[in-house]
């Protein structure tokens, strides 16, 4: 399931809480690695690519929320039980929760995004890839991954998001360039 141990215990806890409706304890680090204390009733469990991520609602913030697994750290199972809510769908979050990516058709790239994803149309000149985007720097590390091979066509603020990690990056490089 993991190459991580500690992920692989999140993991199995995670489905027994799933399994017997019970309320989790955590403290969960978000992509800026600060920390939060949160109870949450879990909901699922989703892989994607080979990264583990937790379906669940959040008390802390009334709202359903998604948990990137490697980010839990001192995980409980409480021996509080709950009702398994109704999923709210916002019609103004739809848009955010799917990445659409384009790939140049060539068979390097071809093979390595068919093992990666599920939702694949393959065109005349390009490959388009649907995925669902739970976690924004984990989207962003997948591009890079592909170097030039890939284009992000939505959501727009991924493409801003990678454009900003690109200037970075590009001030690094530069910088011993010019001595």
């Amino acid at each position: 399931m993991s190459h991580s141990t500690k992920e692989r215990s999140t993991i199995e806890l995670w489905l027994h809480a799933i399994n017997q409706s019970r309320v989790i304890s955590m403290s969960y680090a978000d992509a800026k690695g600060n920390y939060s204390c949160r109870e949450v009733e879990p909901r699922n469990l989703l892989l994607e690519g080979s990264k583990w991520y937790g379906e669940a609602y959040c008390l802390k913030q009334n709202a359903d929320r998604v948990f990137l697994l490697s980010r839990i750290n001192d995980i409980t199972m409480l021996d509080r039980h709950f009702q398994v809510r109704t999923k709210v769908q916002h019609n103004n979050a739809t848009p955010n929760k799917h990445l659409h990516l384009r790939f140049t058709k060539n068979e390097g790239v071809k093979q390595r995004v068919v093992e990666q994803f599920e939702h694949i149309s393959i065109g005349d000149e390009h490959i388009d890839v649907y995925a669902p985007l739970y976690d924004h720097s984990y989207a962003i590390s997948v591009v890079l991954s592909y170097g030039s091979n890939v284009e992000i066509i939505a959501p727009v603020e991924i493409r801003r998001a990678l454009l900003e990690e690109l200037k970075k990056m590009s001030t690094i490089y530069f910088k011993g360039e010019n001595k």
